[in-house]
């Protein structure tokens, strides 16, 4: 038996087209409710994800305009969850003047529980890259997400892949349906993931990419985009001291959550290509510094010496050869004079000074180490009273 009806006033035995049975309303707002039903066509009644999308008015012609959106960007929503790492999307349906799209239930846990302290830098590269190759697909589709965060993004239990879910594509259904309305509401349900241009009504792909900037920033930094403050010059979020980050990474990020959209990446590509560059110059760095040295003579190198068999230190390699013999045996001691009293200079009576010549050589050159960026990086997105204008 379903702990709650979907439709209000509805039973607790009914079913949304007679088959999926409501468990759990996950949230409810003015153009439409989430929830988790049971499919009781398929085996083992699995649990899938119920959208209802709902008008709030009754304008013939703006619902005709709605139910034409709806139909084509659902032919759309089946080639883009054809990705593996995009929620399927199992039915769509029109009812009583509701839109629905059930999509598959995905067994794991969202990101967001994975945040809650700062993450190295490499692993980050790593969230992003996966992310961004399901946008670029999904981008390719001519499709927007529109409320990318860390709870759409779910870590699958099988195979531990992100998988990307809300999307339905409706964000431009949605627009006709509730009209002003709706920017309010997204501004509320994505604060801090969401860029001006978005509160606004106009998102871009570049939006998309605002959003996985900051949720970068959540992943380096451990803090979400509100509790960070915002650079009164320039609208950004002032993350850099919170995160251990090189500079170059940083500047990746910087330009993904720039306030105005121009300034931002265009494409899913055009950061990929980024990461790419910056994770290859990485690698020639490490295959640089731990190549085998080489094979001319280096002045550097132990030398051994073929009559005593034992090697002369680098510091204290002879200056000049004298004319008799590289090396003198002290006949009282029976052993050779280390390194550290070879002659120097031959005197005019063949005599061996005890002084010695102590000679530097310089120690092979160590690459730098690179410090955290200095640079005001990033944006939280707008602000409270740019939300409370849209409604």
């Amino acid at each position: 038996m379903s702990r709650l009806a979907f439709s209000p006033g509805a039973g607790p035995e009914q079913l949304i087209n007679g088959r999926y049975q409501v468990i759990e309303i996950l949230n409810r707002l003015s153009w439409g409710q989430t929830c988790i039903a049971l499919d009781t066509y398929r085996p083992g009644n699995p649990e899938c994800i119920v959208r209802e999308f709902r008008p709030v008015t009754d304008d013939t012609d703006s619902w005709q305009a709605a139910q034409d959106i709806f139909h084509r960007e659902t032919k759309i929503l089946e080639i883009i969850c054809q990705h593996d790492q995009v929620a399927p999307i199992l039915d769509c349906l029109e009812i009583d003047h509701s839109f629905y799209i059930v999509q598959d239930f995905i067994p794991g846990r969202p990101l967001s529980q994975e945040l809650n302290q700062p993450w190295s830098e490499s692993r980050v590269i790593n969230l992003l890259q996966e992310v961004l190759e399901i946008l670029a697909f999904v981008h390719g589709q001519g499709v927007i997400h529109g409320d990318i965060k860390p709870d759409n993004l779910i870590r699958r239990s099988d195979d531990r892949k992100l998988v990307l879910t809300d999307f339905s594509g409706i964000k431009q259904v949605r627009t006709p349906l509730v009209g002003v309305q709706f920017s309010a509401i997204a501004a509320l349900g994505a604060f801090g993931y969401i860029p001006t241009e978005q509160v606004l009504g106009k998102p871009r792909p570049c939006s998309d990419l605002y959003a996985v900037g900051m949720i970068a920033i959540e992943a380096l930094t451990g803090f979400k985009p509100l509790h960070l403050e915002e650079d009164p010059l320039t609208g950004e979020a002032l993350w850099q001291d919170y995160a251990t980050v090189t500079k170059d990474f940083a500047a990746i990020i910087q330009q993904m959550v720039r306030y105005y959209f121009k300034d931002r990446y265009q494409s899913a590509d055009q950061v990929l290509e980024a990461l790419h560059s910056l994770t290859s110059s990485k690698s020639s760095i490490n295959l640089s510094m731990s190549s085998a040295p080489p094979t001319s003579p280096n002045p550097y190198k132990q030398k051994t010496d073929d009559t005593l068999g034992e090697p002369i230190g680098v510091e204290t390699l002879p200056t000049e050869e004298t004319d008799e013999t590289e090396e003198t045996t002290d006949d009282t001691l029976g052993e050779p004079i280390g390194a550290e009293t070879l002659p120097t200079e031959e005197t005019e009576e063949t005599e061996e000074t005890e002084e010695t010549e102590e000679i530097y050589y310089p120690s092979m050159p160590t690459i730098p180490t690179r410090k955290s960026s200095g640079l005001n990086l990033t944006a939280m997105g707008v602000s409270t009273s740019v939300a409370l204008l849209v409604v």
